[in-house]
């Protein structure tokens, strides 16, 4: 919410127009004021004259985005029990009219999950409504040091399959992926010697 009050004007009618527009809205319609001698109003009137009675003018939005969190483990277990993974890949394609999958943008069709301020999260550009999907392209890696000093390095699998999704104007849609750990077997071969 933004309030604004003109400088001193003389009286007469005066045209106010919106010129600078958040991504997600659209440009009001201008409104009209009239200003008497020594006087202040808060009463706006459309183009045709009508009093519209309220000094509020309200934008409406046309867009709306997405957050993505991506976790290890699985959706059946608490969030805060799991770990935040940054560092994967993902490809945004919005589908068309003609129902193919094509990317939002051409030039620059991935993005990836990176960690700020405690949080690993991406949230997207401001999107004209639609179908929607990502697709992980290269999976997260997570390391940590063991009480010995030991580094670890814990790699994960992509996921199985896209997240689709719907972007409706004015809603923040949430998305969480979940990757599980892949696993490792280490063999150690010992040389034993028989002697007769």
């Amino acid at each position: 919410q933004g309030i604004a009050t003109s400088k001193r004007l003389p009286a007469g009618w005066y045209e106010v127009v919106e010129t600078d527009v958040p991504e997600e809205y659209p440009q009001a319609e201008s409104y009209w004021v009239q200003i008497s001698d020594n006087g202040t109003t808060e009463t706006l009137y459309n183009a045709n004259g009508i009093d519209l009675g309220s000094n509020i003018i309200t934008n409406i939005p046309v867009k709306g985005n997405f957050t993505l969190y991506k976790y290890d483990g699985d959706e059946n277990r608490t969030q805060d029990g799991l770990t935040e993974l940054s560092g994967a890949v993902f490809r945004l394609e919005k589908k068309n009219a003609d129902g193919d999958w094509v990317p939002v943008n051409p030039n620059n069709p991935t993005f990836t999950m990176v960690s700020h301020g405690g949080t690993t999260s991406y949230t997207s550009a401001y999107l004209d409504p639609g179908d929607y999907r990502i697709t992980e392209v290269t999976a997260p890696t997570y390391s940590y040091t063991s009480g010995d000093g030991t580094q670890h390095i814990i790699h994960f699998s992509l996921l199985d399959a896209p997240i689709e999704f719907k972007i409706e104007a004015g809603v923040t849609c949430r998305l969480n992926a979940y990757n599980s750990p892949q696993g490792s077997i280490t063999l150690t071969k010992y040389l034993s010697l028989i002697h007769i």
